[in-house]
């Protein structure tokens, strides 16, 4: 008896384990998915747990950084910023691209080629020039630390999808439940009526055996 208690113990602790898991789960990523759709609306990257996500959309960084790779970055002392780090940058007015459009606004990686007074200069390893203006410490979103090409496949799925796959992990935890919820009655339903199939009635009249009172056959004479 007292093994069967330590096993139904053990079975409720790890369920409930497994529940806060999965709940944890559950809300990490949707945090992550809620933080990239709203980042990608307002044209800024992802931050999350102190390091920020952006997936790479030009060529200027190949064959260092491809385009579509996912790059992390943190936030980092300006002072500790060298001559050939990649930094992430928000570009200002001054900021145009090959054809001469702004890209004011945008999240740039680019290498610092040198660093002066007034701020850093930068330039894209694929571009014959440096960028217009410099770098101020207000531009800095930080130092790319890793890149990759798998990741950046996968964010950019969920910046695409993200609405759909947060509907999808709601929906999905309901919908199990209560078909689960739905099993079970039915099963219930079920054992009820066999064991109301297998239930003798009393008030049935029982069979005749064939031998009859002294009072049935006082009668019958």
């Amino acid at each position: 008896m007292a093994e069967n208690n330590n096993v139904s113990t053990t079975k409720r602790i790890f369920s409930t384990v497994c529940t806060v898991i999965s709940a944890v789960i559950f809300v990490i990523v949707a945090l992550l998915l809620v933080n990239i759709i709203v980042c990608r609306s307002q044209n800024k990257p992802v931050n999350f747990f102190g390091y920020s996500f952006s997936v790479v959309q030009t060529n200027s960084m190949e064959d260092e950084i491809m385009t579509g790779d996912l790059i992390v970055f943190k936030k980092v002392d300006f002072s500790s910023l060298n001559v050939g780090d990649n930094i992430v940058f928000r570009a200002d007015e001054n900021f145009k691209d090959g054809s001469g459009k702004s890209l004011a606004g945008y999240t740039i990686v680019h290498k610092i080629i040198e660093i002066t007074d007034d701020g850093l200069k930068t330039k894209g390893v694929n571009n014959y020039s440096a960028d217009n203006g410099l770098r101020v410490e207000d531009d800095i979103y930080g130092l790319c630390i890793s890149n990759s090409a798998a990741w950046g496949k996968i964010f950019a799925f969920l910046g695409k999808y993200g609405i759909l796959i947060i509907i999808f992990i709601i929906a999905v935890p309901v919908i199990v439940t209560q078909t689960l919820k739905i099993v079970k009655l039915t099963k219930q339903k079920k054992d009820e009526g066999l064991t109301d199939e297998i239930q003798p009635n009393f008030d049935e009249k029982q069979p005749d055996d064939g031998n009859a009172s002294v009072d049935d056959k006082s009668s019958q004479e």
